[in-house]
């Protein structure tokens, strides 16, 4: 998680110096999911909480969509504006590393559930595959 703060420390400057407003609009949001799922995580730890454990799995499927989201943003405004390229990159980038701390934060959480528990399971796996019994539309 350390690495990935540094990488998003790197890349602030060079999205101050090349903005682009429209491709930024859902990193602050992207932002406080991972964080709010990192301090959960970490609080679940402490408190030998597996109910918040659990919640931190869960919500891990709506920073899946957004970095999604944002990847496709990204795409689109890069076919219609090419010159963009630059920043575009590190916008992808930026959106990558806050996606991969939200998998830290759900990781800490699946180890909460050993130890309380015993058992090993993949948190995060269980919540996408009841997520995608849904009907169509749910999710």
């Amino acid at each position: 998680i350390g690495d990935y703060a540094e990488d998003i420390a790197k890349i602030t400057p060079i999205m101050v110096e090349h903005p682009v407003p429209e491709l930024l609009s859902e990193i602050p949001t992207l932002g406080h999911m991972a964080t709010d799922m990192i301090r959960n995580a970490v609080k679940s730890f402490v408190d030998s909480d597996i109910e918040l454990a659990h919640q931190v799995c869960r919500d891990d499927r709506p920073v899946d969509r957004l970095y999604r989201q944002i990847l496709k943003q990204v795409v689109n405004f890069l076919s219609e504006q090419p010159q963009a390229a630059y920043p575009g990159v590190y916008v992808v980038l930026l959106a990558r590393r806050l996606e991969r701390t939200a998998d830290h934060a759900t990781n800490i959480a699946e180890r909460v559930h050993y130890m309380v528990t015993g058992k090993l399971v993949q948190l995060a796996r269980v919540y996408r595959e009841e997520e995608s019994t849904l009907p169509f539309g749910e999710q």
